[in-house]
């Protein structure tokens, strides 16, 4: 049994043995009459026992309010006595530890900081800690992505390096007029990519779902797929893999995003407009207050 003890601080007193193969009913009969003789004795919170009994070794924890309960409790005679007796009949080795002062002692509280050891011990100052650094890291969130999709300007084997392709199809759809989110989801479409090798799509979506509508999330999630239909039978693949979809009502939607702004968005003479200049774009559609997770949202 898992004993119940108080918030910290309190001490702990272990007791570790490896046990003969001789006497196990005598044995048995005084480690009940310990458990027994330590509730008894001032300062006792509790107490946990766990033996192996292929390797006969067992350690035995109890709990003690102060430093000074603990170190009587080692000390009181019959305990003492059941100690020698084990030395004599049932221990092949033992040790007695106590845990030094301050051990078991809750964490120090640090304003700002959580101070929980399992989510259901929180407090409401610890979720209120919890939900500042959410709504930071939604704060963040706009750099983050236009970090990474920096970071794939380090592409050597495409025609142009997947920061370019990115830029050159936000462009194209910006000079042909869509609107501020259509822009932004044609920046962002493979920044998920190494993350998601496999999927990069569903990473991306996943990532501006609370931000975008329903038709873009859509988009993003499947523009992988539909992008095969480019170049699929280079690879074995079935170009018409995206047919399975034609019943979707963003299938043309997401048919015409990987005609006009993907697939043909690998030109190294084309003239992108610079990262910096969508970076307004990007902050405005990623901003929106944080909540927590819901129903309603998932």
């Amino acid at each position: 049994m898992i004993a119940s003890t108080p918030e910290p601080p309190y001490v702990a007193v272990i007791f570790t043995s490896v046990r003969t193969v001789e006497d196990d009913a005598g044995y048995a009969a005084m480690a009940d009459r310990m458990e027994d003789l330590a509730a008894t004795q001032p300062g006792y919170l509790g107490i946990e026992a766990a033996r192996d009994p292929d390797a006969r070794v067992g350690v035995t924890v109890s709990y003690w309010a102060t430093e000074e309960d603990g170190r009587a409790w080692k000390q009181v005679a019959e305990h003492l006595g059941a100690q020698e007796l084990g030395r004599e009949r049932w221990y092949a080795a033992f040790r007695q530890r106590l845990t030094p002062p301050g051990a078991l002692r809750s964490p120090p509280m640090v304003e700002g900081k959580m101070h929980f050891r399992r989510m259901d011990e929180g407090t409401d100052a610890d979720y209120q800690v919890l939900a500042s650094v959410h709504v930071e890291n939604m704060e963040k969130l706009p750099g983050l992505l236009l970090g990474m999709l920096g970071d794939l300007n380090a592409d050597a084997a495409y025609p142009i390096d997947r920061l370019q392709h990115s830029l050159q199809s936000a462009t194209r759809a910006r000079r042909d007029g869509r609107d501020d989110e259509y822009v932004v989801c044609a920046l962002l479409h493979d920044v998920g990519e190494s993350l998601g090798p496999m999927n990069h799509g569903e990473v991306v979506a996943a990532i501006l779902r609370p931000f975008i509508s329903e038709a873009n999330h859509w988009m993003l999630e499947k523009h992988g797929l539909f992008q095969t239909y480019f170049y699929g039978e280079h690879l074995g693949l079935d170009p018409n893999a995206r047919d399975v979809y034609k019943d979707n009502p963003h299938y043309e939607r997401t048919v015409e995003f990987t005609t006009l702004y993907d697939e043909v968005s690998f030109d190294p003479d084309y003239d992108s407009d610079p990262l910096e200049s969508f970076e307004p774009l990007v902050r405005a559609v990623l901003h929106k207050e944080w909540a927590p997770p819901s129903a309603a949202t998932d």
